[in-house]
């Protein structure tokens, strides 16, 4: 019951917060990770704010003057408890995203790890984390930017 409410009430903030998020958000910089662990999974994250219910990349917004890979570092601590080393990351690239009426420029990066870590999720902002086999992410389940750079490492079948 508690989760609920917690999800209920973060798509309530979400539409009265927009219009100031929209002013703040607003071409902002943010990150992604498309983190696979030795299964090929890959892991994933549902926030309480973000108005829907759709799998993203974990990452998020930077700093003022944060590079990406440091602000990608120290998010994924943050978010979902994860500790990684710059050596450990690759960069994809960036590109501009437009989502829910928001202009980004999204920094992608990737990583694999041997062993799957105890995700210490953020209380107030990550509603739920899981390992999903990739080719099960599609436009009905996750956001578009996660679809679209899964798709350019992942073959299809």
């Amino acid at each position: 019951m508690t989760h609920r409410l917690l999800r209920v009430t973060g798509r309530l903030f979400w539409w009265f917060a927009w219009p100031a998020m929209w002013l703040r958000l607003q071409d902002s910089h943010r990150t992604r990770l498309v983190l696979m662990d030795a299964q090929g999974r890959i892991l994933v994250v549902k926030g309480f704010i973000s108005g829907s219910n759709r799998w993203s990349l974990p990452g998020g917004g930077l700093h003022r003057h944060e590079k990406p890979l440091v602000g990608l570092i120290r998010e994924m601590y943050e978010e979902v408890g994860v500790i990684l080393e710059p050596e450990q990351l690759a960069s994809l690239g960036n590109q501009q995203c437009k989502s829910k009426g928001f202009r980004f420029n999204l920094h992608f990066f990737e990583a694999t790890i041997t062993e799957d870590p105890v995700l210490k999720l953020q209380r107030f902002e990550i509603a739920e984390a899981a390992w999903v086999d990739p080719r099960a992410l599609n436009a009905r389940n996750a956001e578009p930017d996660a679809v679209s750079i899964i798709a350019t490492l992942v073959p299809s079948d």
